[in-house]
């Protein structure tokens, strides 16, 4: 003898498919979700910015005792903008620093940090200060750069600077 089964009603049947349908679209969610999550974390990019630094003193040679004023140039030749472009200046023992023409970071007389230096564009630190009057011989110092980004010509992020020193008397 058999025994008739009740079928499930048609709402019944709605239900557990929505009900599987839903654990799986909420799954697949939620997978998605994680995904995106863990991607943005991870950079794919071959981006560089070709950084490089210049530095010109206004006079060659200099008076001791008397104020010298230089100009760092900072390019960027691209092809992407950098970013957390820092400048460290390295004085001379013989340069005492004044002013520049943009704020040092804070704390500092030798370093500023560029968020950003977009392809293509330029930043300029006009750096003012004296020279002891007990300096002799010659001025040196140098500059350098670093950044996020990759540069594919590191050869040109730092440069130094020699400065014939005249003995005020002798002037």
């Amino acid at each position: 003898m058999r025994v008739a089964r009740a079928r499930p009603s048609m709402n019944e049947s709605c239900h557990k498919y929505l009900n599987r349908s839903f654990s799986f679209l909420t799954a697949g969610v939620l997978t998605f979700f994680l995904l995106t999550a863990v991607f943005s974390q991870i950079t794919f990019s071959n981006a560089s910015a070709d950084l490089s630094i210049t530095k010109s003193p206004l006079s060659d040679p200099i008076i001791a005792g008397e104020s010298l004023t230089y100009i760092i140039n900072v390019v960027n030749s691209g092809p992407s903008d950098a970013q957390n472009v820092v400048i460290t200046e390295n004085y001379d023992t013989n340069f005492i620093f004044s002013s520049s023409s943009l704020f040092p970071d804070s704390g500092t007389n030798n370093q500023w940090t560029f968020k950003i230096i977009k392809a293509g564009d330029s930043q300029t630190i006009s750096i003012t200060g004296s020279i002891a009057p007990s300096a002799a011989g010659s001025l040196s110092n140098s500059v350098t750069l670093t950044s996020d980004m990759a540069d594919p010509d590191p050869d040109n992020d730092s440069t130094d600077l020699s400065i014939s020193i005249l003995n005020r008397l002798s002037h």
